[in-house]
């Protein structure tokens, strides 16, 4: 059976060209719909959006502000991206289709597709979890750090190199993509090791999700979904893995590609 919506947040940045007006203005079709939101300003998702409380979330604006978002709720809120501006590679519709789409949702004529995230931690502390990387990169330029990549598989690896992405099928088609690492279909359990600028040619390695140890002779920088940035010491062990909870979007059509129209290939 889907599941009734009662408590929708629509979050919204304020940055953004007429953002606020359009927020009011999906307020208002969710009416027509008899559905009623709460508008968020993202820069408040600490203090409003805490888990169980909404059971759909609306994200307006582009892959950034869902990827905030995905690090304060838990798997059982999905996620509606509308986009404004950029691609949205992970966003569902544009403004334009809000009132179709909206009354597809009134006829429960949707569907609910989890997404796995990432679990990043080192000895001494656990990072926020990212839908769809983590970035280990070298702290200084001066000298090309040796990496250290052990799986739960059985891949070892030592490669000198200025980083290494480690990516959700999600993030397959953002920073990962660029980097020349394979489009994975969303909704597999599965993450692409991404060598950055090796000096040894190696390609991406996609591998079921699971443990990857990662250690780095040098100081590392930490990014995890280009938005939170830590600091790890040399020889420090990073540890990777799938996380616990997943992330749920609420999506109108069953393509697991459809990632890549948003790339530009239809």
């Amino acid at each position: 059976m889907k599941k009734e919506f009662n408590n929708i947040a629509i979050v919204v940045k304020p940055n953004l060209t007429n953002s606020k007006e359009f927020a009011e203005e999906i307020k208002n079709e969710l009416r027509k719909i008899k559905l009623e939101a709460k508008i968020i300003n993202i820069k408040k998702l600490d203090d409003e959006l805490k888990p169980g409380i909404f059971d759909l979330i609306i994200a307006i604006g582009g892959d950034g502000t869902i990827l905030a978002i995905s690090r304060n709720i838990d798997k059982r809120t999905p996620i509606l991206g509308i986009l404004i501006g950029g691609r949205g590679i992970l966003s569902e519709i544009i403004k334009e289709e809000i009132s179709q789409a909206f009354e597809l949702l009134k006829k429960k004529e949707y569907n609910l597709e989890e997404h796995i995230r990432i679990k990043i931690s080192t000895e001494n502390n656990e990072f926020p979890p990212a839908l769809n990387e983590a970035y280990i990169v070298r702290e200084g330029y001066n000298v090309t750090p040796t990496y250290n990549i052990t799986t739960k598989d059985g891949l070892k690896l030592n490669q000198r190199m200025d980083g290494i992405m480690i990516s959700t099928p999600t993030g397959s088609t953002g920073h990962s993509y660029t980097l020349g690492s394979p489009v994975i279909a969303e909704d597999l359990e599965a993450m692409v090791i991404t060598p950055v600028c090796p000096i040894s040619l190696l390609r991406p390695i996609v591998l079921s999700a699971g443990k990857i140890e990662i250690r780095s002779n040098k100081p590392s920088v930490i990014a995890v979904d280009g938005q939170e940035v830590f600091k790890a010491k040399e020889n420090t062990v990073i540890r990777i893995d799938k996380h616990e909870k997943t992330i749920m979007f609420l999506r109108f059509s069953n393509n697991k590609f459809k990632q890549l129209s948003k790339l530009g290939f239809r």
